[in-house]
């Protein structure tokens, strides 16, 4: 089944009701099945064929649902893109997925335009704020492509431990059955039910809890383009918000505001935390001050997300990411890949039809993650007696910053430029707000000032502001083993 039919499905089932609510503008389902019909009609008019890649560069707005869709039904692959991207990251991801095309935002324009020159094969660009006059002159009538349910639906890119990002393959199957768990994870997620997003679309943590599962459903999906508390305060209470989707940032803000108030929140029948580790006293803070009963899960853009997830109405543990999702199973191994007991720590392993199809053009990449029908993930963690899920590590250097992962190979890549560096390292180190923040250690030049304001600019004019160090330390070298690597577990 090609993913883009639960649009059809829904506008049959209840056309004038809600499918988007986005500042003070309402879009009905019957609305959006049409829109999504004429913007597959003009990507089909624009020459692109099934199976050919368009990247989708927008912040949260309708016109993203709309071109996700829209691709789907036309059965091209949409290949969303983190809007923070600077140019050498937006033209990786666009070359590497051999995109044929972009749609974008006006303001993200300056930035293709710098690199238009260098990836001709994506010559076909539609801006957001032009959708609506094109789609005008489109057809309407019902177009869905045939697909097969193991046909890639998506590309994603996820942060590479070698510096590049991962195009992460996900078929229709992986998207709907991993839709269809949140849906039930939920407690029978229905058209009743009114779903709060500010968490980037670009996440897959956004896009199938906050996009694809509500719209399966028939719920409404509210949708806000920036995290402000005050905002959210207005809008969940405004909307009668039963569905909160939130990383550990955004719960310690909310939390923090001087006007919090539980009854802004009553509403809210399920409160979901995912993109990091949740600490077990930010859900304490969190129900205290505002009142929202917190699920803790768990899950990485190869399991489309959801492996584990604390169940609405079943018992919550705290500092557990939860048990097994429906019909996805989990072990933990040991390095020689045997099954640990109960309790012990080892690499999580995870197998169902969430798992992805691989990565795109890795093949190596792709054997390391898939064995024998299993996906290891490279996180470490024990299972109790129950089957919940604690996660202990994360094997590697992975850094979850506000929910963003960071490798430390891409910033060092950065600094790497840096006329007057030497060499650098970079951590992650603990932040009461954002769970983590990257701190670089840097080697300056013999005879060069310096100072840490110059090496943030630098940092900010070539990658997305989420890579930028919060902290530099200055070192006259760095710890290192006899082969000459930097040993990191000295930088602290």
């Amino acid at each position: 089944m090609n993913l883009a039919e639960i649009i059809r499905k829904s506008s049959i089932r209840s056309p004038d009701k809600e499918a988007i609510l986005f500042r003070n503008k309402s879009i009905t389902y019957k609305t959006l099945d049409k829109q999504t019909n004429r913007l597959a009609n003009l990507i089909t008019s624009m020459g692109l064929k099934k199976g050919e890649r368009v990247g989708l560069m927008m912040s949260n707005r309708p016109e993203f649902v709309t071109a996700f869709f829209g691709i789907l039904k036309a059965g091209v692959v949409p290949v969303p893109i983190n809007a923070q991207f600077k140019e050498k990251e937006l033209a990786y991801v666009l070359t590497n997925s051999g995109a044929s095309g972009l749609i974008t935002e006006a303001s993200y324009m300056p930035i293709f335009d710098n690199i238009r020159n260098d990836i001709p094969d994506c010559s076909r660009v539609i801006l957001a704020g032009e959708m609506e006059r094109l789609l005008e002159d489109m057809s309407e009538e019902t177009v869905i492509a045939e697909v097969l349910e193991d046909d890639i639906a998506m590309f994603m890119y996820t942060s590479g431990s070698t510096g590049n990002p991962k195009g992460v393959m996900l078929t229709h199957n992986n998207l709907y059955s991993n839709a269809v768990v949140a849906s039930q994870i939920i407690s029978a997620m229905s058209y009743t039910d009114s779903v709060f997003v500010v968490i980037p679309y670009f996440h897959i943590y956004a896009m199938n809890w906050g996009m694809i599962a509500p719209l399966s459903q028939g719920a409404t999906i509210v949708i806000m383009e920036r995290f402000v508390p005050e905002d959210v305060f207005e809008a969940v209470k405004k909307n009668r918000i039963t569905v909160f989707l939130g990383v550990p940032t955004i719960y310690h803000r909310l939390s923090a505001q001087p006007n919090a108030r539980k009854e802004d929140f009553s509403s809210v029948r399920y409160a979901l935390c995912g993109g990091a580790p949740l600490p077990v006293t930010l859900i304490e803070e969190t129900e205290k001050k505002i009142g929202m009963r917190i699920h803790e899960g768990y899950g990485q853009t190869e399991t489309s997300p959801i492996v584990t997830v604390n169940r609405f109405g079943e018992i919550r543990k705290s500092g557990s990411a939860g048990p097994a999702a429906p019909g996805v199973e989990i072990k933990i191994l040991d390095d020689a890949g045997e099954e640990m007991p109960c309790g012990q720590d080892g690499e999580i392993a995870v197998k169902g039809p969430n798992v992805m199809k691989g990565y795109y053009r890795l093949d190596n990449e792709t054997e390391r993650a898939l064995r024998n029908g299993w996906f290891f993930t490279g996180d470490i963690g024990r299972l109790d007696e129950d089957g919940y899920l604690y996660i202990t590590d994360r094997k590697g250097d992975l850094i979850i910053s506000g929910g963003h992962n960071i490798y430390p190979r891409e910033v060092e890549d950065v600094l790497a430029y840096h006329p007057d560096l030497v060499e650098s390292a970079v951590i992650g180190v603990p932040d009461k707000d954002m769970g983590e923040v990257i701190k670089a250690f840097v080697v300056v030049k013999q005879g060069k000032d310096l100072e840490p304001e110059a090496i943030f600019k630098f940092c900010k004019e070539r990658t997305a502001a989420f890579k930028v160090p919060r902290y530099i330390e200055y070192r006259d070298a760095l710890p290192k083993d006899g082969p000459g690597k930097i040993i990191k577990k000295l930088l602290r």
